[in-house]
C-alpha cells in the first residue's frame, strides 16, 4: 500500500465544474496508502528526536525563513540534472506530439502546480485524460522504494501497479530529485491501460530529452509576483496546526518550497499546502469565500475539504490565470468541522502572504 500523490490529477488544479472532485493531492486518494512505510518513518524520526517541535525543514535541508519572499533552493548538488530549480521548466521535457496517438494532446499553459507541466488528451467521443510531469524532491517522494524498479536509459524508472484508472511511474535523477510521470482518465475516459500506455509513450520523451538537451529553463516564477519566492512551509505556524493536528509532524517542503506536508503522528490528520496556476475560480466547483481579502472556494469531499485562494491574477495570450495557493485538510470528524479547519488555515495562511496583485 502506498500513498499516491502528485499525479495527474493532483498536478493540475482541482476540480473542474461539473466533474467530480479528485484534483488534490491527499493522502490515500486512490487507494494506495504508505501505511507501514510512513510509520515506520515517523517512529524513527521520534527515536532520533527529530519530531519534538513543529521547526520544520526546507526543501534544500535549511530551517524555513518564514513568509519573506526570497530565491527558494536556488542550485541542487553537483552533477545536477535539474540545476536551479527557480528556472527549471518541466514542460521542457514534454512532448504532445507522441500523445497524439491517443487523442488530440495539448499543453494545458498556466493549469497546473508550479512544478508541474500538464498535457490535455481529448478523444473524438469527448472523453479526456490528463498526463502531467512534476518535479519532486526524494524526501517529499513517499513512495521512491516501494515500486518496481527497473533501469532504462542509465536512469531508474520505479512503476507501480495500477489503480482506479490512474498510472504513474517515477524516474530518479542524479541530483536527488524525481520525475513524478502520471495519467488519469477525466470525462468518462475508460481504461487504465491507455493510462499507462500514455505514461510509457511520456516516459520515452522525457528520457529522449535529458540525454540530449536536458532540463531546459524558463524564466523565474517571481518575475510574475512574489509568491514562487515564499517558502510555503512559512505560511503556517505551529499554533495553527496544533489546533487541527494532534502531535503533529515537522513541516515537509516539497520542490522549490512551493508546497508543503504535514501530519499526524498518532492519526490520520494531513493538511497539504500548494501552489498552482489555474483557471478563474469559476472553472471549478466549491463555495464562494474571502480569506484575508483573498477570493477563494470552499470544496468538501469525503474524509476531506479543499480550499484553493488566490494570490495574484494575470493574463496568457488574453485569457484570465490564476496564481493561487490550494490548501487541503483530511481527517477524521464530521465534513463541517473538516471545513471549519481548514478555513481557519487558508485564512491564517493568506495572512501571511503579500498584498494580492
Amino acid at each position: 500500500m502506498r500513498r499516491v500523490a502528485d499525479g495527474a490529477s493532483a498536478a493540475v488544479a482541482a476540480p473542474l465544474a461539473g466533474t467530480v472532485p479528485g484534483d488534490r493531492d491527499r493522502a490515500g486518494k486512490r487507494g494506495r496508502l504508505l501505511g507501514v512505510a510512513a510509520a515506520v518513518v515517523a517512529v524513527l524520526a521520534v527515536a532520533a528526536g527529530v519530531l519534538t517541535g513543529v521547526v520544520g525543514t526546507r526543501a534544500d535541508g535549511a530551517a524555513p525563513a518564514g513568509p519573506a519572499a526570497g530565491p527558494p533552493t536556488s542550485t541542487a548538488p553537483d552533477g545536477a540534472v535539474i540545476g536551479d530549480v527557480t528556472t527549471a521548466d518541466p514542460c521542457s521535457l514534454v512532448d504532445p506530439g507522441p500523445l497524439h496517438a491517443f487523442g488530440a494532446a495539448s499543453f494545458l499553459r498556466d493549469e497546473a502546480r508550479f512544478a508541474a507541466c500538464a498535457v490535455s488528451i481529448a478523444r473524438p467521443d469527448g472523453t479526456t485524460a490528463t498526463y502531467s510531469l512534476t518535479f519532486q524532491t526524494q524526501a517529499e517522494t513517499e513512495d521512491l522504494w516501494l515500486g518496481l524498479r527497473q533501469e532504462e536509459a542509465g536512469y531508474t524508472v520505479v512503476s507501480f501497479e495500477p489503480a482506479d484508472g490512474y498510472c504513474d511511474e517515477l524516474v530518479e535523477l542524479p541530483d536527488r530529485n524525481v520525475l513524478r510521470l502520471a495519467a488519469q482518465p477525466q470525462r468518462g475516459w475508460t481504461g487504465t491501460q491507455d493510462m499507462c500506455a500514455i505514461v510509457g509513450a511520456a516516459r520515452a520523451t522525457a528520457l529522449a530529452r535529458l540525454e540530449g538537451s536536458g532540463v531546459g529553463t524558463r524564466p523565474p516564477l517571481t518575475d510574475g509576483g512574489p509568491l514562487a519566492g515564499i517558502p510555503a512551509c512559512g505560511l503556517l505556524t505551529p499554533a495553527d496546526l496544533v489546533a487541527v493536528i494532534p502531535d503533529v509532524t515537522q513541516p515537509q517542503a516539497r520542490f522549490a518550497d512551493w508546497g508543503c506536508d504535514w501530519a499526524s503522528t498518532s492519526g490520520d490528520s494531513t493538511v497539504e499546502l500548494v501552489y498552482y496556476r489555474s483557471l478563474p475560480l469559476s472553472a471549478y466547483l466549491g463555495t464562494r469565500a474571502d480569506f484575508a481579502g483573498r477570493p477563494g472556494l470552499v470544496h468538501p469531499a469525503e474524509g476531506a475539504c479543499w480550499i484553493p485562494f488566490v494570490q495574484r491574477s494575470y493574463s496568457v495570450e488574453g485569457s484570465e490565470r490564476l496564481e493561487t495557493v490550494q490548501l487541503t485538510y483530511s481527517g477524521p470528524g464530521p465534513q463541517a468541522e473538516l471545513c471549519r479547519a481548514a478555513t481557519a488555515l487558508a485564512t491564517a495562511a493568506a495572512g501571511r502572504l503579500p498584498p494580492p496583485g
